[in-house]
């Protein structure tokens, strides 16, 4: 619930940018993604003046069906967006079941997969060179767990629930230096249940981060950051399953850039704690 997450509950919308950071270049953001990140971020910028609106519909085999719907509008300072989305479907394809004798022709069994998001993103301009934006994003699904191909059909599920909610404020101090802050709030569910037996968990996250950039002469970049969090979480695996399991930490990072012709090398250094114990310092030295 900390650190990994299930990319079949991740939403796409139009205009959205994804951007792929690959290598330990993104430990700059978690000690959990050494090996690359994935970032989605919201067109925001292409939020017009005035009230605006979208809604669509779609089908497909296996009894897919979708939906989504969103109303979005601009002012000189101020922009702001509400969109929702459903999905659904039946995932009930026949396939060749190799496992057993005679490799029969099946049609898969307890699929089904339902999933709703509803999402705000909003954004200030109060004065030139500063900006405020808000996000918040409420998510649940219910997605049945297929058998294996050598396993009787049983009823297994699960259901996650989610609401993540952040508050980011920008600041160009000057032609080359900028602020950068933000807060967020997570709190995750989930439900997992089969042939009668059910576990739950719960995970919430207080997390501020912090960045300050300056561009320096001869196409230098430093980046500095720190980051704060405190975790706590319940779950039916520990033995008092009412009690909270807590964990605060704290990092902090440096970052030097250098542009080089077409080649961009990058020196990252972090040094982090989880509960006042001290992690290895690590660093990488990449060029893209």
């Amino acid at each position: 619930m900390n650190g990994v997450y299930d990319l079949s509950l991740m939403p796409l919308w139009p205009g959205d940018q994804l951007e792929i950071r690959q290598g330990g270049q993104s430990a700059a953001l978690s000690s959990g993604a050494m090996s690359g990140s994935i970032h989605i971020k919201p067109d925001t910028a292409g939020i017009e003046k005035g009230l605006h609106g979208h809604a669509g519909l779609g089908f497909g085999s296996f009894g897919a069906r979708a939906g989504q719907a969103g109303l979005e509008g601009g002012l000189p300072h101020f922009r702001n967006r509400i969109r929702a989305a459903w999905t659904e479907a039946e995932h009930n394809f026949p396939f060749v079941n190799t496992a057993q004798i005679g490799a029969p022709v099946q049609r898969q069994q307890n699929n089904q997969f339902k999933r709703l998001d509803v999402q705000q993103i909003g954004v200030w301009n109060p004065k030139p060179g500063m900006e405020m934006e808000s996000a918040v994003w409420w998510q649940r699904a219910h997605r049945h767990i297929p058998p294996a191909m050598t396993e009787a059909p049983v009823e297994s599920w699960q259901k996650d629930e989610a609401l993540r909610a952040s508050l980011s404020w920008r600041q160009n101090v000057s032609s080359n230096r900028q602020w950068q802050q933000q807060v967020a709030w997570m709190d995750e569910r989930l439900l997992f249940y089969r042939a009668g037996d059910q576990d739950s968990s719960r995970s919430q996250t207080l997390l501020w981060r912090g960045e300050y950039t300056r561009l320096l002469p001869g196409f230098w970049t430093w980046r500095s950051g720190g980051q704060a969090q405190y975790i706590r979480a319940r779950a039916d695996g520990y033995a008092d399953t009412a009690r909270w399991q807590t964990q605060g930490r704290l990092a902090f990072t440096g970052a030097l850039e250098k542009l080089y012709r077409r080649w961009k090398w990058t020196l990252l250094l972090r040094q982090e704690w989880a509960h006042d114990q001290g992690a290895p310092f690590s660093w990488s030295l990449a060029s893209t």
